[in-house]
């Protein structure tokens, strides 16, 4: 299943680069492995005094314990989008780095369309599903009735957010007085803490990490059908099946007009050129998926672990 996974990911017709991937031997031989992770993005990855810590840093950290070799940090500052951040830390590098790229990069997402425009890459191993949440306080809120409860409440959102953007095109407009945009969910919660706001709606895993220890806070997922605005995706007969070409993959589907997903699956990248370096990814993600290391990790950060949908058995 993993190899057609990562057959139908793969990106062809590769462009030549400044940079240079290391095959699985390479990492090997070399006792250590460059992992490129988003700075100060908790709980999935930040520093605290100096150390690593978050969710993917514990998942990379394992990945290299498993493998025999020395984990290495490369620390990525998020960019215009994550195309971008690909390019930069897997792809080609840049010359502020003296064109250095990472081994592989977490918290990529696992999508056909995603990877079919950036062909330096292969996305894979998908390790967790990730979607959004509302939280609120019960004393201001007692409970969630519709999102009409914003003309008279405040909520926090993340600014320039996917729930920034639903939340703003809601009852024509009629939201935006109580809608609160915070630069990053870590304000956004602080707000909601100390009663600046009675609600925060943002991603589920930095939602439940933060919130996890704080009385009278509800977190639910919210009603989100209908409410996002149709773009066009990709839509495959059978996506398990093993393409062996971009052109095959465009000649036997289909774009078509439809709401974006709210629940989508959060893979790794590695370069073209080292897929046996993702094979043994897919491995260890595979092993500590079924051996419970994944949700303990989860766990550990005050997040529910859900499992990606290409790795549901239903």
């Amino acid at each position: 299943m993993w190899n057609k996974a990562f057959c139908i990911l793969a990106a062809l017709l590769v462009s030549l680069s400044s940079a240079s991937a290391r095959l699985l031997d390479d990492v090997m031989e070399s006792g250590y492995i460059s992992i490129a992770v988003y700075t100060d993005f908790p709980p999935f990855s930040y520093q605290e005094n100096g150390e690593p810590r978050g969710s993917d840093v514990e998942i990379g950290r394992e990945i290299a314990r498993r493998l025999g070799v020395e984990p290495r940090w490369h620390w990525h500052e998020a960019g215009e989008n994550v195309d971008a951040d690909l390019r930069v830390a897997v792809g080609k590098g840049n010359a502020i780095r003296n064109w250095e790229v990472a081994d592989f990069m977490l918290r990529i997402p696992f999508d056909l369309e995603f990877a079919l425009r950036n062909e330096l890459v292969v996305i894979t191993a998908p390790y967790q599903s990730e979607t959004f949440l509302l939280a609120h306080d019960v004393r201001k809120i007692e409970s969630f009735p519709n999102y009409a409860i914003f003309m008279y409440e405040k909520v926090g959102v993340e600014l320039d957010s996917i729930p920034d953007f639903i939340l703003s095109g809601m009852f024509g407009g009629r939201l935006n007085r109580g809608i609160v945009r915070y630069p990053n969910l870590t304000a956004a919660t602080d707000a909601l803490r100390t009663g600046e706001v009675a609600a925060v709606m943002g991603l589920s895993g930095p939602v439940e990490s933060m919130l996890s220890e704080t009385e009278n806070i509800n977190v639910f997922q919210p009603p989100l059908a209908g409410l996002l605005t149709p773009q066009r995706v990709i839509r495959c007969p059978d996506i398990k099946k093993d393409w062996t070409s971009k052109v095959e993959i465009e000649a036997e589907c289909t774009y078509e007009m439809a709401e974006p997903r709210t629940e989508w699956d959060i893979g790794m990248a590695v370069r073209q050129d080292s897929r046996d370096l993702g094979y043994a990814l897919e491995d260890q993600v595979t092993q500590m998926v079924n051996d419970g290391t994944m949700e303990k990790i989860y766990a550990q950060y005050g997040m529910t672990y859900r499992l990606p949908e290409y790795l549901n058995p239903e």
